[in-house]
């Protein structure tokens, strides 16, 4: 069985949060949950913590600098056509340096 750990961040500024919304295509393949709204976040990577996962999702799919405050929700759960257990870490994070938000079609 293999396990795979993903970090996402729920943005906040203002009041506001920070939703993305995911592609139907991703590295050529179908995406999971295509079209579905999320938060900013993907695998950790080798020799990556969590938290640093984040802050680099954050930049890659929003182009925001982040501040992460907390852990604020844990998952896990069994693929069993993967025989993959996918862990997820939530962090609260905040905006510490306004630029631009590319959109993507």
């Amino acid at each position: 069985m293999t396990v795979k750990l993903i970090s996402h961040t729920l943005i906040e500024k203002e009041g506001k949060y920070l939703l993305i919304k995911r592609s139907k295509i991703k590295r050529g393949l179908p995406n999971v949950y295509p079209s579905y709204w999320d938060i900013p976040g993907g695998s950790v990577e080798e020799n990556e913590l969590p938290r640093e996962a984040a802050l680099r999702e954050a930049m890659e799919e929003v182009n925001q600098k982040i501040l992460i405050d907390k852990i604020i929700h844990e998952d896990s759960q069994f693929d069993a056509s993967k025989d993959t257990v996918f862990t997820r870490l939530v962090y609260a994070g905040r905006i510490t340096e306004q630029r631009d938000i590319i959109l993507v079609p």
